[in-house]
């Protein structure tokens, strides 16, 4: 009776030290477990934030480039001076904005990887509104878009250059953050599968165990049996 307390407190012992172990795991795993969606968080929330206002910007130089296109169309068309002069202020402002929208897309991290497709977009950018102001000081009441049909024409052609390396610049930065989207999924799943991993060792454990019984109880069955047959006739 006495001989069996002893082993009755070294197993209390021992479960008190597994179930210490347990929450100090429990606890590690919760802690990184949070970290993990903090970081995640993060880095998605900087993402956006980085990839909203460029994607904005260069939406806005598109609209802008468009708009001038369209008041200086309708300062051409009206015989009515004050709304000849209304449309050419407007066509010169939307010419102005899309100017800086252009130039602080420019400057952005998201171009910096394609020194092409940044050339180019400043290249068509200002060859537009070259054009454009070539023609501001003709725009008349006077003035017809006969008489410029063939200023037009070819305003219409880098019109649509332009536009067209505007499109091509939101497709890249919309690839490009998908890309760095993708690759922030991947690492959050490769931490995913360590937290469950890590998460799981008192299950190995128990699983090492049960293991290592049926080894014993198939051992000790053999001997059993080897030892049976040995007894026979």
């Amino acid at each position: 009776m006495a001989s069996s307390q002893p082993t009755n407190v070294a197993s209390i012992r021992r479960l008190r030290i597994l179930a210490l172990i347990l929450a100090v795991s429990n606890l590690l795993l919760g802690g990184f477990s949070a970290y993990l969606l903090q970081s995640t968080d993060k880095a998605y929330s900087e993402l956006i934030d980085r990839m909203l206002p460029v994607l904005n910007q260069v939406r806005s130089t598109g609209r802008n480039a468009a708009s001038a296109y369209l008041d200086v169309i309708a300062s051409l068309v009206t015989v009515d001076p004050v709304k000849c002069a209304v449309d050419l202020n407007w066509a010169k402002k939307s010419l102005e904005d899309g100017r800086l929208a252009r130039e602080a897309v420019l400057t952005s991290e998201f171009l910096k990887g394609d020194p092409a497709l940044s050339a180019e977009l400043e290249e068509n950018g200002v060859a537009y509104e070259t054009a454009m102001k070539a023609l501001f000081p003709r725009v008349t009441a006077e003035n017809t878009t006969d008489r410029e049909r063939d200023t037009l024409e070819q305003l219409q052609a880098i019109y649509e250059k332009y536009h067209d390396t505007i499109a091509r610049t939101i497709s890249a930065i919309e690839k490009q953050t998908e890309a760095t989207s993708d690759q922030y999924t991947r690492q959050t799943k490769s931490r995913s599968i360590f937290v469950i991993g890590f998460g799981s060792w008192p299950l190995g454990i128990i699983a090492g165990i049960m293991a290592l019984a049926i080894v014993v109880i198939l051992g000790m069955a053999v001997a059993y049996y080897r030892a049976g047959a040995g007894d026979g006739p």
